[in-house]
């Protein structure tokens, strides 16, 4: 049994500027003799998503099969995160990487890596012009994803690193924020540097943050 899916090219525009190009996408999905196959591509401007994922025959429980995927990643045009909302005047940059997950659908196992690399952004509300934006997403087998990212903001920088895991009853992260005179406000009213040192601890649903902020 096989099924094709496509979606019709679409763009979408903000104020008349056309921030999200993406062209004929497709999505297959097929079984053969129990093994299940399904291949995405969604071609954007600038790029393309792709994941591919192959479930080999066994349990008639789907969950519980064998599962080897992986997606694609590579956009070297970041203007579509506008959409995300209207305090964000600006985006440039480019995502590139590859995940990869084994194991069964239940108990999924995922390495890989994302990278944002030559980020840019520009926020109404505070003012600022965030550049030199970085940020490497690493996964491992044990279920733990490794982030760290940095920015610059007038002459000063802020970085974000830590780890954090689902591989518990509940999601764990253990973040370090610091930074040294990153312009957090450039406006008429205002014009504010901060210089943090926070640590973040998340469990489930608890927060803790502690350190200061000069």
């Amino acid at each position: 049994a096989r099924a094709d899916l496509a979606t019709d090219p679409i763009e979408l525009r903000r104020d008349g500027e056309l921030l999200l190009s993406a062209e004929r996408g497709s999505l297959s999905v097929e079984e053969t003799a129990g093994r299940t196959v399904a291949a995405l591509r969604l071609p954007l401007r600038g790029g393309q998503i792709a994941f591919d994922a192959e479930l080999a025959p066994g349990p008639a429980d789907y969950l519980a099969r064998p599962l080897q995927a992986q997606l694609d990643v590579g956009l070297s045009d970041l203007g579509f995160v506008r959409l995300a909302s209207e305090e964000i005047e600006r985006g440039a940059g480019r995502v590139e990487g590859r995940l990869r997950w084994t194991g069964t659908l239940a108990q999924a196992r995922a390495e890989g890596e994302l990278n944002l690399r030559e980020g840019q952004m520009r926020l109404a509300t505070p003012g600022i012009e965030l550049r030199q934006i970085s940020a490497t997403a690493t996964a491992t087998s044990a279920g733990a994803l490794r982030i760290v990212a940095d920015a610059m903001s007038g002459e000063g920088k802020l970085t974000l690193s830590g780890e954090a895991s689902t591989a518990g009853a509940t999601p764990t992260a253990r973040l370090a924020l610091r930074g040294e005179n990153f312009q957090a406000a450039n406006t008429a009213e205002a014009r504010a540097w901060i210089s943090p040192r926070l640590d973040i601890r998340i469990d489930g649903r608890e927060v803790q943050v502690s350190g200061d902020v000069d």
